[in-house]
């Protein structure tokens, strides 16, 4: 009798040996497919779908944020357009192309050639006080250097947005000799001379006005005649 129940004890014993060698291989099987439930939930990462409609999201303000600079930058250009048709208004138009003309003063060395020009003077200072007439120049001025062939005869006519004085000088800045002043009339401020030498010579057209402030362009129309 006590031999069949250790036979007993022994198989029951048995038994659940065997099954916990089952239930280990379940939970080794269960991390298994949780396991495999963790790669299946890097779809979600695939879902990075959401990250795309992100980057297209901003890929959308971003595009229209370049739209927006684009109508920012038009609109800059027709306030340029605008100022630049604003100061052309600012004095008396013949109508014909000007070229713009960037003026200093006593320039060293060049030639401005004959031509129709627009300028200002809103960067110049106040280098001369008075006029070839010896009237008062307080106003901002600068200097045209021209190379007058001999015999050649040089006609200038400027015409300032306030009130525009033109001398012509044989040098500068050294104190000069007056060649010419302008006289005024409808057209601006209009002068002529002649090179009486045998030689090219430098002279000096000197651009002025009567005040420091207010409007400062100009058109300046230089015409050489050869002998």
């Amino acid at each position: 009798m006590r031999r069949a129940l250790i036979a007993i004890t022994t198989c029951l014993l048995f038994a659940a040996a065997c099954g916990d060698d089952d239930g280990a291989g379940t939970p080794d099987a269960g991390r298994t497919d949780g396991g495999a439930g963790v790669d299946a939930g890097g779809a979600i990462d695939g879902g990075g779908a959401i990250d795309g409609g992100a980057s297209d999201a901003g890929e959308g303000e971003l595009d229209a944020g370049l739209d927006d600079a684009g109508e920012d930058d038009a609109g800059a250009d027709d306030a340029g357009a605008d100022a630049a048709a604003i100061d052309a208004g600012s004095t008396p138009d013949s109508g014909a192309v000007r070229t713009p003309l960037l003026v200093q003063w006593c320039p060293t060395s060049g030639s401005t050639p004959a031509g129709a020009y627009r300028g200002t003077l809103a960067s110049s200072l106040n280098e001369v006080t008075s006029s070839c007439t010896g009237g008062s120049a307080p106003g901002r001025d600068a200097a045209v250097r021209i190379e007058l062939p001999a015999g050649a005869t040089l006609t200038a006519t400027y015409r300032h947005a306030g009130d525009g004085i033109l001398s012509l000088v044989d040098s500068c800045p050294a104190i000069p000799t007056c060649l010419a002043s302008g006289v005024s009339s409808s057209s601006g401020e209009t002068l002529s001379w002649t090179n009486p030498g045998a030689a090219a010579n430098p002279v000096y057209l000197l651009l002025d006005s009567d005040a420091l402030d207010g409007p400062q362009t100009f058109e300046l129309d230089l015409a050489i005649t050869a002998p």
